[in-house]
């Protein structure tokens, strides 16, 4: 029994935070069977609190607080300290108050400016035992870091020596509002008490038992916009390790602290002295509970509502049921409310927690503390076991224990079998001493047989009634064992069919989900299908519309070239008309100017023969702009001959260019377009040989020269890429393409002056401004540099290139990279040289066009110097780790 003293001071400490109307009810519930307790109550509740009853009727009905801790140390009046200073820390707002101490918003000034959490122990309570378990918790927070665990900052006494200490300010919400508000699903929740026992187990560790842990313990902040939960509250902690608890943290025997709704049945014993780790396992138990349900496994309000002692006796022996049985139980709102929180339906809610969570729950939940989980560690493992879609460690109890839970809840039926038993037992030791005494009295009788004929029929009468009831005794004992063995077979194979049972569901959610894959697989299959069938009909239309677009270019271009032909020819007739009546106009003229005395007659056909002049002049000049419009539409031709296949292309363009026409000045643009698209598509030598044709029409096209230097160089022609690259120096000192000169240094050559070129680029990079053309001046500068053997300069200049905020574009990068390999190989730096070869050859294996393109681009000078350069750098360094010796 517990001490009534005790009992009585934990019914004043709940009874002190209750309304009139709540205190009168709940007074009414637990002291029904003991009016005088009932008055006690009622007198101390009157002396501590007189100006109560004058408000209280004002306060509206409402439920019981299921946070609420209750413990036996009795509660004083609140005092006001709102703006008071204590040590560096102003009291700005009381955030709230537990068993043993008050907590508020506090102001620290020194030596940093910031709001923190000051608790205080409440007045009137420093007794040596208060004091002592507040100090407990001083530092148990101090000994604790982690980041789920509220820190402690600093800690002190006031003047009146009433201890004190402040932790960091956690502004969040509890875990289970956060939840709920923002409809977490199941496994986000999981995720979330993962974290929280992460937190207990470190509390463990340190040796600190929360006991109480709820909701309202456990405030979820943000962190980067992700939740995480912090631990507080630990006011009624209990350490586990001897150095840090002494006497001062001993517990009260049969002290009765903590949450009814959250508290483990070794609390409810009133037992402090036999509270371990556990007690804590099975208020996280309670957690996960409320978490997958919204309700907690006892209800609150039921559980004060029975008075202290019922209470105590329902958290030490009412099995809760499994969490899905009591989400089938809820109400169709309520489960559909419940659901919707977990962002998701009823039925789907409870098929998840089916199952393992109700094992890891209801493991948590074991009154025997000895089959719960070992640590909280353990707990958040089994948890995130579930997370993976890997066995849990909880498992169904034996049979023996499933025995042991019945008989806990059918004592009176136990008690009735037992008593059966009982009865036969004792009916079959009678009849046995029954027996034994007939056989005395059968001795006796045949020792006096000729004593008493009587007395001995008496006796073999009694002999036989008692061999029959012991018959029929022994019949009852082998019926009742033929059942009891009946009853262990139907168990067993209960069990079996329970465990088949399972095991087919959990078979069955197996199948339907891969059915579910393979449907989505097969859904996404065939959207592919789709897409792809759509793509090849889209492409199908392009190459329809392409090759029609190309017939209908092919046609006008014939026409338009039978209609330069027809301009053409009626050109040279009137050529020919307009020389010959020229010719007689400058006959008639002079005729006329020796002849000023002649008629007007004569006078008049000369005006009318130099009027012909003139219009066979015009004609002539009609004839040839026509003429002009005709080679400049075959010129643009050829721009639009990428749409067609090469070969047709390459028809297309010599039917209208024969080679008698490609030697006329007009046709040097020509020449370089169709030089353009057979280096496009890898044609080098007819490339070559455009571009001569076309320069040699056109001597002062810079373009020309930049685009046949890197076909030399490519082409192994040594002494003509050199012979070329010195008479484009030559002619074109001044150049503001870096582009052009840097096509001369592809490759060593005697006729190229690199250090001109050097010059060239350190003038440009001085005069210019940043922009995109400083990259490429720089690279200009490191290959010329480098040609110069001046190979730090020249890594260090290829650096620079490949770090310019305005960048490179792929293919010079790839230059760039290949410039610094070589520089760092000639400089004995083999590792660093092979690291930049291998960035070069990776920009080109991955941006240049693939040979199966046959198509190089428009910036193909600058793929065919990066693979010249790049080819260069490859045959210099070495693949292995041996380094080359510097030359």
């Amino acid at each position: 029994m517990s001490d009534p003293n005790q009992v009585e001071d934990a019914l004043f400490a709940a009874a002190w935070h209750l309304s009139t109307r709540q205190r009168t009810s709940f007074l009414t519930n637990v002291c029904r069977a003991d009016p005088e307790l009932r008055l006690r109550l009622e007198e101390r509740l009157a002396k501590l609190a007189p100006s109560t009853e004058s408000t209280s009727d004002l306060e509206t009905e409402s439920e019981f607080d299921a946070d609420a801790t209750i413990t036996s140390e009795g509660v004083l009046p609140r005092e006001e300290l709102i703006g008071q200073t204590i040590g560096r820390y102003k009291l700005i707002e009381m955030l709230g108050e537990g068993g043993f101490g008050t907590v508020y918003v506090a102001e620290q000034e020194e030596p940093v400016k910031r709001r923190v959490a000051l608790k205080i122990t409440k007045l009137g309570m420093d007794t040596k035992r208060v004091v002592g378990r507040f100090k407990i918790e001083r530092q148990a927070l101090a000994m604790m870091d982690h980041p789920g665990i509220a820190k402690v900052l600093d800690a002190g006494a006031t003047e009146s020596g009433r201890p004190y200490f402040v932790m960091e300010l956690v502004k969040g919400v509890k875990i289970t509002d956060y939840c709920d508000e923002n409809n977490l699903s199941t496994h986000n929740r999981l995720k979330l008490f993962i974290q929280v026992c992460r937190a207990i187990e470190h509390a463990h560790q340190k040796g600190i038992i929360h006991r109480d842990i709820k909701p309202s313990n456990i405030l979820i902040t943000l962190h980067d916009g992700h939740p995480a939960p912090k631990v507080i509250d630990f006011g009624i902690a209990k350490a586990t390790q001897e150095s840090f608890t002494g006497h001062t943290a001993f517990t009260q025997f049969e002290q009765f602290v903590g949450t009814p709704a959250y508290m483990s049945p070794e609390q409810a014993e009133l037992g402090g002295l036999d509270i371990d780790t556990r007690t804590d396992i099975y208020s996280l138990g309670v957690l996960l509970y409320e978490l997958l349900t919204s309700q907690t496994p006892l209800e609150s309000k039921s559980l004060l509502e029975r008075g202290f002692d019922e209470m105590r006796r329902m958290i030490r022996e009412h099995e809760p049921p499994r969490p899905s049985a009591r989400l089938l139980t809820l109400k169709n709102s309520d489960s559909t409310t419940t659901a919707k929180r977990h962002g998701t339906d009823p039925v789907k809610l409870i098929k998840m927690v089916q199952g393992d969570l109700d094992w890891v729950v209801m493991k948590c939940l074991e009154k025997d503390r000895s089959r719960r989980y070992e640590t909280a560690g353990n707990l958040a493992a089994d948890v995130q076991r579930f997370l993976h879609d890997e066995p849990v460690e909880a498992r169904p109890p034996s049979q023996v224990y499933r025995f042991q839970k019945w008989v806990r809840r059918n004592k009176l039926a136990f008690a009735a079998g037992s008593a059966v038993c009982l009865a036969l037992f004792i009916g079959l030791g009678m009849t046995t001493w029954f027996d034994i005494k007939a056989n005395q009295e059968r001795k006796v009788a045949e020792l006096a047989t000729k004593r008493a004929d009587i007395a001995r029929q008496a006796a073999e009468d009694a002999r036989t009634q008692a061999e029959a009831d012991r018959k029929q005794s022994e019949i009852e004992r082998q019926k009742a064992e033929v059942s009891r063995q009946r009853a262990e077979a139907a168990l067993q194979q209960s069990e079996i069919d329970r465990a088949k049972a399972l095991a087919a569901e959990k078979k069955a959610e197996d199948s339907e989900k891969e059915a579910q894959a393979e449907r989505q697989q097969a859904e996404s299959d065939r959207a592919k299908a789709q897409v792809a069938e759509k793509k090849a009909e889209d492409s199908e239309k392009e190459a329809q519309a392409a090759r029609q677009q190309a017939e209908t270019a092919l046609q006008q271009a014939r026409t338009e070239h039978a209609k330069a032909d027809t301009a053409e020819k009626q050109s040279k007739d009137s050529q020919s008309t307009a020389l010959a009546a020229l010719r007689e106009a400058e006959e008639a003229k002079n005729k006329a100017v020796a002849a000023t005395s002649k008629s007007e007659e004569s006078a008049k056909t000369a005006a009318e023969e130099a009027n012909l002049r003139r219009q066979a002049e015009a004609s002539a000049s009609a004839a040839l702009a026509e003429t002009g419009q005709w080679r400049g539409a075959m010129t643009n031709l050829l721009a639009s001959l990428d749409t067609l296949p090469p070969t047709q292309a390459l028809k297309v363009a010599d039917t209208f260019f024969p080679p008698d026409d490609l030697k006329q000045p007009w046709a040097a643009p020509f020449l370089r377009a169709r030089g353009d698209w057979h280096a496009r598509h890898g044609d080098s030598a007819a490339a070559i040989a455009d571009f001569t044709q076309a320069l040699n029409m056109r001597p002062d096209d810079a373009a020309l020269h930049l685009k046949l230097a890197p076909l030399l160089a490519d082409t192994g022609d040594t002494e003509g890429y050199g012979r070329h690259c010195a008479q484009f120096l030559k002619e074109w000192r001044e150049t503001n393409n870096p582009a052009a000169a840097i096509d001369c240094l592809l490759t060593p050559s005697a006729a190229v002056n690199a250090p001109s070129l050097a010059t060239l680029a350190r003038n440009a990079l001085a005069a210019d401004a940043p922009g995109p053309q400083q990259a490429g001046w720089t690279l200009l500068l490191s290959l010329a540099e480098y040609r110069q053997n001046l190979f730090a300069e020249a890594a260090a200049r290829a650096a620079k290139a490949l770090s310019d905020t305005n960048g490179l574009d792929d293919a010079r990068a790839a230059q760039a990279e290949a410039v610094l390999a070589m520089a760092q190989q000639q400089l004995n730096h083999p590792d660093d040289a092979r690291t930049a070869l291998a960035t070069g050859r990776q920009i080109l294996d991955t941006k240049m066009p693939p040979p199966e393109s046959t198509d190089l681009g428009s910036h193909w000078p600058d793929w065919i110097a990066a693979r010249l350069l790049l080819h260069e750098a490859q045959a210099l360094v070495p693949a292995t780790a041996a380094s080359a010796a510097p030359k």
